[in-house]
């Protein structure tokens, strides 16, 4: 029913990590990010995004002297009026929730027990802030006492447009919906395509387990912290911020906001706190905490107890100096063919999260999807075969969430938005069978192909159609593109 390990090759496993990552998957490849970061740049309407910031930008008169790039500071009001946040339980409600015991077995045991019991640690802290965080508090807590985790996937921007309906509230929908490191990734995204000469010198990601945030600087030492979509601060209103609710203490201030600061993610790679390990060369690290330190107004007790531990070093991240190049990058074609021209891994990995079908293997989508929450529950639920062609039979929309046929969507996503060309309702169907065969221990073989212009998928010997959902008699056409 399911493909022998052996024909599933390592890199596959790696690529469909990067077709969807979720909190588990970055947390522990921070390199993850840039790949998100890359995701965005491919897209078409993130250039047209960033175009309506370009004019905003052009047409501010700046003094030399003004706090924050008025780039930085546009990109930041465009992200906050653009999309909804979401709090955990609403992630759960669209995005469903992940099998905890499923995620740890992908996961060195004690590492990914040690992330859980970072999370539960943040739930327990939101327990006391009262209102909605008590609340959602209190929910995930439940959840995770039952082996379920909110399923936080990061997308690129084109998925997180096309979820834009989805928030459930009755406020004005918005352009899309966000979690902290899809807002993160989309200003760092935005940051690239839209600097002046000198607006930005250097940007990290300072992260935990259950949160990010961005940390930057000009040429001329401007700097500034993005703590998520609605909290952009300068120096001053930082300084600011900690003189008038916290009396001068900096530290109070940084961790009534951000107390379980663990990692730094810059192009070179990752500073982590808790084991020492760098990849980031000292000159680059020793500029990065000098900045900081400014900032801040004192070296965070975070970093202090991170610089103890630091013992060990690893080569820079691959990407490092593609990344360094990539600032006034002027066009998404540029980056296209900057990318097409590399063979690395990493570079293989942005187009997988872009979810382009113009790859080498379709096999990474497949592993991915295997991983989808609502596709496990619903096949789980289903009675027999016929129930699993109904759950896509009834899915009338035929168009592409990106609007274009050579990009898939994943089966959740398919299933949330309710709309899928012949090929994204192919790639639904062979998961929901798989796993309907795996829970009723049956070993009929799920097979897919498709064409230019039909996607087929075969169960019991029978291949469907996937425009009608019709049995096929004919021979499959001869012109097959892609086989799964």
């Amino acid at each position: 029913m399911t493909l022998p390990v052996q024909q599933i090759r390592q890199e596959d496993v790696a690529l469909s990590i990067a077709v969807a990552p979720n909190i588990f998957d970055v947390y522990f490849d921070t390199n993850l990010i840039g790949t998100l970061c890359l995701a965005n740049l491919l897209s078409s309407a993130l250039w047209a995004f960033s175009e309506k910031v370009q004019v905003q930008v052009d047409a501010i008169l700046t003094e030399p002297t003004s706090e924050i790039p008025a780039s930085i500071r546009l990109i930041q009001k465009y992200l906050n009026k653009s999309f909804t946040h979401l709090h955990p339980a609403e992630v759960a409600s669209v995005y469903g929730l992940v099998d905890l015991s499923l995620e740890r077995a992908r996961f060195d045991g004690p590492s990914f027990d040690e992330a859980v019991r970072g999370l539960e640690t943040c739930f327990l802290e939101f327990r006391k802030q009262g209102g909605v965080l008590e609340t959602a508090g209190d929910q995930v807590i439940s959840w995770m006492h039952d082996g379920k985790f909110p399923s936080y996937a990061y997308t690129n921007f084109d998925l997180i447009k096309a979820h834009k309906n989805l928030t459930g509230r009755s406020t004005k929908s918005p352009s899309g919906l966000t979690s902290c490191l899809d807002e993160v990734a989309l200003f760092i995204a935005l940051a690239i395509t839209i600097p002046r000469p000198g607006d930005v010198r250097a940007m990290m990601v300072m992260s935990s387990v259950s949160h990010y945030g961005a940390f930057g600087y000009a040429e001329d030492g401007r700097s500034w912290w993005f703590n998520g979509k609605n909290q952009l601060y300068s120096k001053r209103e930082w300084d600011c911020l900690v003189a008038e609710q916290y009396e001068g203490n900096h530290q109070a201030c940084f961790d009534q906001m951000f107390s379980n600061f663990s990692q730094m993610t810059t192009v070179s790679g990752l500073f982590d706190f808790s084991s020492g390990q760098s990849s980031i060369p000292d000159e680059y690290l020793d500029e990065y905490l000098q900045a900081m330190a400014s900032f801040f107004g004192i070296t965070l007790r975070q970093v202090v107890e991170g610089l103890k531990n630091k013992q060990t070093s690893r080569p820079e991240s691959d990407h490092a100096n593609f990344f360094r190049q990539l600032l006034g990058l002027g066009s998404r074609e540029h980056l296209l063919n900057q990318l097409q021209s590399t063979t690395a891994l990493w570079a293989e990995k942005a187009f997988y999260a872009y979810r382009s079908l113009q790859v080498e293997s379709l096999m990474p989508y497949l592993l991915n999807a295997r991983r989808n929450p609502l596709a496990r529950v619903a096949a789980r639920n289903a009675r027999g075969i016929d129930d699993i062609v109904a759950i896509v039979r009834s899915l009338s929309g035929t168009s592409s969430i990106f609007n274009e046929r050579e990009r898939i969507a994943m089966p959740d996503e398919t299933l949330r938005l309710k709309t899928g060309t012949d090929r994204d309702k192919a790639l639904l169907l062979h998961v929901l069978l798989e796993h309907y065969m795996q829970t009723n221990q049956l070993q009929h073989e799920v097979r897919s192909a498709y064409t230019h212009n039909e996607s087929f998928v075969m169960v019991a010997g029978t291949w469907l159609a996937m425009t009608n959902l019709q049995p096929w008699d004919a021979e499959l056409p001869t012109d097959i593109k892609y086989r799964l």
